[in-house]
């Protein structure tokens, strides 16, 4: 056996690290496929852009960009709404807005999957949710006001 070289020592160093790119980018490629699979189906901006056109008539939501909003694909089953379900009608977009200004609440829109936007937070602000169906443009608003009732001050907590 011969001793290696200068030059095969160094060409050899370089194929190790291009193969090390190689698995890397085949590991990328793998794990964006992996993520694509799991990653949840959300409204597309311009679905939002025309819920956010009909609710922008309602009295009580008004002008949109006072609220942190939160948008998602209602999962059903038949005509009855059903948060846990898995399938998604892609043709109902649910919605939760917060006053922004209000502890964590920032304006803006959010998209994502309805369970990591409910939580039980109670602190005194308006609210509001419900759905609108993109094929008639109909909202059902199941709520719209202050989530403690009016005895408790703006900020403060209820039970």
């Amino acid at each position: 056996m011969s001793a290696p070289t200068a030059a095969t020592s160094r060409h050899a160093w370089m194929e190790a690290d291009l193969d090390g790119i190689q698995l890397r980018r085949w590991g990328v490629v793998a794990v964006a496929f992996g993520l694509a699979g799991c990653s949840p189906v959300v409204p597309k901006w311009r679905e939002v852009d025309r819920v956010e056109q009909v609710l922008a008539t309602n009295a009580c939501i008004g002008a949109v960009n006072r609220w942190d909003r939160r948008y998602f694909y209602m999962k059903t089953k038949g005509r009855e709404v059903l948060p846990i379900e898995p399938a998604r009608d892609v043709n109902i977009v649910g919605f939760l807005f917060n006053e922004a200004g209000v502890g964590e609440y920032r304006p803006g829109r959010r998209l994502g999957d309805v369970e990591r936007f409910i939580g039980y937070d109670h602190q005194q602000r308006r609210a509001a949710m419900g759905e609108v169906d993109l094929r008639t443009g109909e909202a059902n608003i199941w709520f719209c006001g202050l989530v403690c009732g009016p005895s408790v001050p703006a900020g403060g907590f209820c039970g």
